[in-house]
């Protein structure tokens, strides 16, 4: 029977030096000798390894066999996971054995228990990271910076609430194309702090401290012997509002306005001054403003 002399246990090597992650094999190299101390004859040896959670007995978690490892004045080595994959996950516990035979013969004894340095493998699970597990006490300051934050990954789901104040807001930053339908400024306010193009394309509102901007768009059907189109605000205001109403109708006969004793702090009804069989369905643009609160 042959017995197994080790010369390096275990020891991590990179398998290829091109790879970023860690590499999925383990350089291992031992010394067979016969039973009377004497290198084994040189050749070609099939050779098992096996790894184990105890030392004797028991059911390997992992091994492969290399039907061809070259023996020379007794020294092999070999890449453990070249011919079966090592399970990424096959150091994250603290016991772990290492068992040998050659050929036909048993297993030989005792198993080798594998040292702290085979435990790098299991820094490859440092690639990913569990949600949740980075927390602000973990980075230091300053360490995330915008250019490394995925445009749109910060969204007000994922902010905690008072989270973002105006002091950490420079100057000039949030224009109009950033911010979202249906919003409310608190705060102080000053000229030129929302600045770009409103979409008015639905109804919608802002909210300046106490004060409330509502805005869209309304249609006279054509044909509408009424002349009326109804109008909800799309946010209810604390006191009836001021609402101004604008139609680019080519047709000089075409006026509109409010309709008197119509307009409450939840809607409005505009009406046009023309008739319009033939004229097609007339649109308009509206704004409202008053207090919310």
């Amino acid at each position: 029977m042959n017995r197994l002399q080790l010369i390096l246990c275990c020891c991590l090597s990179a398998a290829c030096a091109a790879y970023a992650a860690v590499p999925p094999m383990i350089n291992y190299q031992g010394k067979l000798l016969k039973p009377d101390g004497a290198p084994v004859t040189d050749g070609t040896y099939s050779m098992t390894f096996a790894i184990y959670e105890v030392p004797t007995g028991g059911m390997s978690m992992w091994y492969e066999v290399n039907p061809a490892v070259q023996v020379k004045k007794g020294l092999f080595s070999v890449l453990l996971g070249s011919v079966s994959n090592l399970p990424a996950n096959i150091f994250d516990a603290p016991n772990r054995f290492f068992g040998v035979k050659v050929g036909a013969d048993p297993e030989m004894t005792p198993r080798q228990q594998i040292t702290t340095a085979a435990y790098a493998f299991h820094a490859g699970s440092a690639d990913t990271v569990a949600d949740g597990s980075v927390t602000t006490n973990a980075l230091v300051a300053g360490c995330v910076t915008t250019d490394k934050i995925k445009a749109g990954s910060v969204t007000t789901n994922t902010l905690a609430t008072d989270a973002v104040k105006t002091s950490n807001i420079s100057d000039g930053a949030v224009v109009s194309q950033k911010l979202a339908a249906n919003i409310t400024l608190s705060g102080a306010m000053s000229a030129g702090m929302l600045t770009g193009a409103w979409d008015n394309s639905q109804n919608k509102y802002l909210r300046l401290g106490n004060v409330q901007i509502c805005w869209g768009k309304g249609t006279w059907a054509a044909g509408d012997s009424s002349r009326a189109c109804a109008v909800t605000f799309p946010a209810a205001f604390n006191e009836t509002p001021s609402v101004s109403i604008t139609t680019s109708y080519a047709q000089n006969v075409v006026r509109c306005g409010l309709m008197s004793n119509n307009s409450s702090t939840t809607a409005f009804t505009a009406f046009v001054n023309t008739d319009l069989v033939g004229a097609g369905a007339i649109a308009f643009d509206w704004i409202a403003i008053g207090r919310w609160q």
